[in-house]
């Protein structure tokens, strides 16, 4: 992207935020931020059409731009809007993205799992007035997988801490000890057979998901960020656990992945 297109975004975004939230709430929190005013103080802004609690000197402005801005719009043409099964988000963050899957799909159940404990709680307040979504304080493993796991932080921001000890890009730093949950307990909680969608943004965690990749059976429709810089051999486990599904690439590091038709 280049320079002067950048610019063209980045007023278009300030345009949109200034609509819908008005002068002194934008500047208070983007321009706080930068001057670091109030880091970590969170403010209540409208981000197309959803009142979201955001936290200033953090990604959440940015991530709920992208996700309730048409970043999975791409699954529109894949599922008819008025389907009533089971979607599952992964790498929930603070319930943005749970967010813009119901306004897709209204009929849907839709299950956040995110395992920090402070974007947890921010979800949970995001999501408690829209009844088809459930948030999950846990991390999402492999069937074999531990039932409880430490969580890192990778220096990047609330955003991306992971389950990996030993992250290939940077020094991570033990943070919390959370519980883990599989695939196939999800479906068992929700009393569903199978997976209509499954978003995965997990900060290299989804290396040991493809590892084990039976639990992809009962999944229709998988879009996931990988993450090689973290961990690296994510892409070929992915590719490898893909094999006979329709697979391509949407955006930078995120694929989807359709299950072929019988």
């Amino acid at each position: 992207m280049g320079i002067r297109t950048k610019i063209k975004r980045e007023i278009s975004i300030l345009s949109i935020l200034l609509r819908e939230n008005g002068f002194s709430t934008v500047i208070r929190h983007v321009f706080g931020s930068h001057l670091q005013i109030g880091v970590g103080k969170s403010d209540i802004l409208v981000v197309h059409g959803h009142s979201v609690l955001l936290r200033r000197g953090s990604h959440d402005l940015k991530v709920a731009l992208s996700t309730l801005g048409g970043e999975f719009d791409v699954l529109k043409s894949h599922m008819p809007q008025d389907f009533s099964g089971l979607i599952l988000d992964a790498g929930g963050y603070i319930g943005t993205a749970a967010l813009a899957l119901s306004d897709m799909f209204p009929n849907a159940i839709i299950v956040s799992i995110e395992p920090d404990s402070s974007n947890f709680k921010l979800a949970q307040k995001n999501t408690s007035s829209v009844g088809n979504i459930t948030v999950l304080h846990a991390a999402l493993v492999a069937s074999d997988g531990p039932s409880e796991i430490t969580l890192y932080d990778r220096g990047t921001g609330d955003w991306g801490f992971t389950i990996i000890k030993n992250p290939a890009d940077r020094t991570a730093t033990k943070m919390e000890q959370v519980k883990t949950i599989t695939i196939e307990a999800v479906l068992k909680r929700f009393n569903f057979e199978s997976v209509s969608i499954v978003k995965l943004d997990i900060e290299g965690a989804e290396l040991q998901l493809f590892q084990s990749p039976s639990w992809l059976d009962s999944v229709e429709i998988l879009i996931v960020e990988l993450h090689e810089r973290i961990v690296p051999g994510c892409e070929a486990a992915f590719h490898a656990a893909t094999q006979g599904r329709n697979t391509k690439p949407t955006d930078g590091e995120k694929y989807i992945s359709v299950r072929a038709k019988s």
